[in-house]
């Protein structure tokens, strides 16, 4: 990751982190191996503006609701990728440290209110011990598409697939999916953002997975499988770097990115990019649909889901913490207005 993300933030926050680290002796991220129910709190966030509460509108976002997720259990935290249910119900997360979290949304009148029978489990290798003691332990982003799931891999540059996702859940094993060569991907600013392109595009069921960033004005994205395989490029505009991607029924994509500068704080922002333009050799600009300002509870917004509840489109998105207590797990949601 750049300053931005982790040595800004985390390098502030250090030695607290190590303080709280130290005071929870109990367990190690490192040893979670198997599933464990945990307890969540999960505070209601009724404005995302500080001073303006009756602000809903930002940009083709109306903001529903939101949550303060906070837990007692070391391994929660470092939420990087995120995954929805079609019926909003169900909630899936990736940590950055290879952990899976499951959980229930509660909602009542439109609004997040809780999660219930929350559980954090280990992602599994190939050979059945957790990807948390091998190289591929920074996984950074999640898809799920008809019941098998992808993440993607920072540092080491892979992606997973576990094809018996839907039968067997946080159980199923990885397994490896071929890649192309990536280029110059630095260690630390690798695939930040997947997902699977819907019906009815002629690229249909490729998977893409997108990186941070490549250089100070572009990044690089991957057609990893199907019938086009090969690399395209987006523009990167004022600093903000990719950290997720979805896409919505009708084949366009939402790219999630964000920025941290020491005066600004954490930003956020989501651009828009039409059906069909991703295949090989393209450059991609898409325009913002939303830009978090000033005084909002934004913190470190890693993953993004998509769904659909009647005619609305929710988008629902999770900030990273990095385990640190200077920053916050937020879960929040928006109806993409157009």
């Amino acid at each position: 990751m750049r300053l931005s993300r982790r040595s800004v933030l985390a390098g502030l926050a250090g030695i607290a982190v190590c303080g709280v680290a130290a005071g929870r002796s109990a367990w190690s991220r490192a040893d979670l191996r198997e599933p464990v129910a945990i307890e969540i709190k999960a505070e209601p966030l009724e404005s995302l503006t500080i001073e303006e509460p009756e602000h809903r509108r930002f940009g083709e976002l109306h903001f529903r609701s939101g949550l303060i997720l906070s837990s007692p259990f070391e391994a929660f935290g470092g939420l990087s990728g995120l995954w929805r249910s079609r019926d909003g119900r169900s909630l899936v997360g990736i940590t950055d440290r290879a952990c899976w979290l499951t959980v229930q949304i509660v909602s009542s009148d439109g609004r997040l209110t809780g999660l219930r029978n929350a559980v954090m489990a280990p992602i599994i290798g190939a050979s059945g011990e957790p990807l948390s003691g091998t190289h591929h332990f920074d996984t950074e982003s999640l898809t799920i598409v008809r019941g098998v799931a992808y993440v993607g891999v920072e540092r080491k540059h892979a992606v997973f697939q576990f094809p018996t996702f839907d039968r067997d859940g946080v159980k199923a094993r990885a397994r490896p999916v071929p890649l192309p060569v990536l280029g110059p991907l630095k260690s630390n600013q690798g695939l930040e953002a997947i997902g699977v392109i819907p019906a009815p595009r002629d690229l249909a069921g490729s998977l893409v997975a997108i990186a941070e960033r490549v250089d100070d004005t572009t990044t690089r994205g991957f057609i990893i499988t199907g019938p086009q395989r090969g690399e395209f490029e987006i523009v990167l505009r004022d600093g903000f770097d990719v950290t997720d991607l979805a896409f919505l029924d009708d084949g366009d994509m939402l790219l999630l990115e964000r920025r941290f500068t020491i005066l600004g704080g954490p930003a956020a922002r989501i651009r828009r990019f039409p059906a069909g333009v991703i295949r090989p050799g393209a450059t991609l600009d898409g325009p913002v649909l939303f830009e978090s300002g000033a005084g909002t509870w934004i913190d470190n917004m890693e993953g993004m889901s998509v769904h659909r509840e009647g005619s609305a489109t929710i988008v629902t998105l999770v900030s990273d913490d990095n385990f640190s207590p200077l920053q916050r797990t937020l879960l929040l949601e928006f109806a993409l207005t157009r």
